[in-house]
């Protein structure tokens, strides 16, 4: 094996401006695929925490219902039936390990007005102080403050609320809420924050403290749902699982993952996957095309030195082996160099982000930023999948070397 090591080696040096083509070929897609991975990783994790922290937690409970839609239309519409021992529950839930919080959530469908427009829009009652990393990372003010735990009568608007109602820090917004009782209740409320996110339905959305939410649509105390946050989110639907089978018959509530729970909007992750796997099938079949393609000019390029060989007694699986060999060699070192190219931009990229030019790319990162990250598998997955095509790629170049007539091939020139 070392003899065809050092054979390989010696012809890669031979031909160098080939082997260094060739070279770049295999660089740039395994550089590309790492960077593909890494970009994917970096958006769908945000996504997922985006959906996580103001959605879905990773788990969703509800009172129990029958599904009455599509997923589209059970992720946006609001939670009709109310838990009405939201407190119990919560208690229950925190005896268990692997729960990390349990925070209350109350949706509202009311109607805003700052006192001569009036429009329809979705206002969220929350425990400011459960919802720290939701209004310091996945809504962040861009003017004024998020909610806190002391605030009464405040209110936390996305910029589509602030430039509909021409509103800025410190003025007043009316709220009608309709309550139980099919009563409407009016509420004012003074905009402490405006917030900017990832995503265009987020921003329309209107947030004001739990306690205030309660007294507006006069619930006494019950709640829409309730986001319980896990100490490992792949754990979510085990537990979801176990939590339905102890509990949500006897408390009359539906208990779901995040997965299932984020219908539509888990959709948009796992097309974004499907991109990205489709991208990487694309390099996948540009890197074999090209070191086919350079491995068949290799051999009709060094036809006198095959016939050389076999002239000389070398066999036809010899010679089928060393050019697999080289190709295996130059795909070994082209493809590590790719790699470490790749990892290089990644930890970088991974500290400053790569920021959303247009407000499209916005939308499609979750935030201003993505911030990419490489997993153990992406690293091997790529060295393996590339080394492993490149000597692929060489069989037929290599077969057909092997399939040259010694006196046709040494009487070429």
């Amino acid at each position: 094996m070392m003899e065809y090591l050092k054979i390989a080696f010696r012809n890669l040096s031979r031909y160098k401006k080939r082997s260094i083509l060739t070279g770049l070929g295999m660089l740039l897609g395994s550089f590309l695929l790492i960077f593909s991975f890494a970009y994917g990783n970096g958006i769908e994790e945000q996504l997922i925490s985006n959906m996580v922290q103001s959605t879905t937690g990773h788990l969703r409970i509800t009172a129990h219902k029958e599904s009455s839609g599509s997923d589209f239309e059970e992720a946006f519409q609001v939670e009709k039936n109310l838990i009405d021992n939201a407190e119990q529950i919560r208690e229950e839930l925190t005896k268990h390990s692997g729960i990390r919080d349990v925070k209350k959530q109350i949706n509202i469908t009311g109607i805003l007005s700052n006192g001569y427009k009036m429009k329809p829009g979705m206002i969220i009652g929350v425990e400011p102080e459960k919802e720290v990393e939701l209004f310091h990372r996945i809504l962040p003010a861009t003017q004024g403050e998020p909610l806190s735990k002391e605030d009464r009568g405040a209110i936390y608007i996305g910029p589509v609320v602030a430039a509909t109602y021409e509103v800025g820090i410190g003025d007043l917004l009316t709220v009608m809420a309709e309550t139980q009782d099919g009563v409407t209740n009016v509420g004012d409320f003074v905009v402490k924050g405006i917030f900017r996110s990832g995503s265009p339905q987020t921003e329309m959305n209107s947030y004001i403290p739990l306690f205030d939410a309660d007294a507006l649509a006069q619930l006494g105390g019950k709640v829409n749902l309730l986001k319980v946050m896990l100490e490992d989110a792949q754990s979510a639907e085990a537990v979801a699982t176990m939590l339905h089978q102890e509990m949500g018959t006897e408390l009359g509530i539906e208990i779901k993952d995040w997965k299932s729970a984020g219908g539509f909007f888990f959709g948009t992750i796992i097309a974004t996957q499907v991109f990205n796997i489709v991208f990487c099938a694309i390099l996948f079949i540009i890197v074999t095309i090209t070191v086919m393609n350079t491995m068949l000019i290799a051999v009709y390029a060094r036809t006198r030195e095959i016939g050389t060989l076999m002239a000389i007694g070398t066999k036809r699986r010899q010679i089928i082996f060393l050019f697999i060999t080289e190709a295996f060699l130059l795909g070994f070192l082209a493809t590590g160099l790719g790699i470490i190219l790749g990892s290089g931009l990644v930890f970088w990229l991974q500290k400053v982000g790569i920021p959303a030019f247009l407000e499209s790319m916005r939308y499609a990162y979750g935030g201003d930023r993505v911030y990419p990250f490489l997993k153990g598998s992406d690293l091997l997955a790529t060295y393996l999948s590339v080394v492993l095509l490149t000597v692929i790629s060489s069989i037929y170049p290599a077969y057909t070397g092997s399939k040259l007539k010694p006196v046709e091939a040494l009487a070429q020139v």
